[in-house]
């Protein structure tokens, strides 16, 4: 509801495939990846990956090549969610055909999931991640 509210309708949102479909369906908004049969292509996908997983600014500039003006991504810190965005990150290396391995924290991926992070109180601790 708040893409629809919030956000142009000719926005394209960029998020890993496994969103695109309530991005798409329930947000109304454009996507460059979802998980339906006709969604994005392993090429499309691959160069998502890459940005994701790219420094912070190189990312920034192949999601604007994609047309994205939106990113999303799911941080389970907070709330101790293990499958979030950043537990995918070793499949995103594989489909981007990138080496695998802990994620850097200059990525575009953990910039974003990480995002003030360290000013939110969590179980008394500042950014306290609960999963990693």
């Amino acid at each position: 509801r708040w893409l629809r509210e919030n956000t142009p309708p000719s926005s394209v949102v960029a998020s890993w495939w496994d969103h695109g479909f309530e991005i798409a369906h329930l947000g109304r908004r454009a996507v460059l990846a979802d998980g339906s049969l006709w969604g994005a292509n392993g090429t499309q996908l691959a160069h998502l990956a890459e940005a994701l997983l790219s420094p912070e600014q190189l990312g920034c500039e192949i999601l604007k090549e994609m047309h994205a003006n939106y990113v999303l991504t799911i941080f389970g810190g907070l709330m101790g969610e293990p499958s979030d965005d950043l537990s995918k990150a070793s499949w995103m290396s594989r489909v981007a055909q990138l080496p695998s391995g802990n994620i850097r924290n200059d990525t575009l991926l953990y910039k974003l999931a990480y995002y003030r992070y360290g000013t939110m109180k969590v179980d008394g601790y500042l950014g306290l991640d609960r999963v990693r």
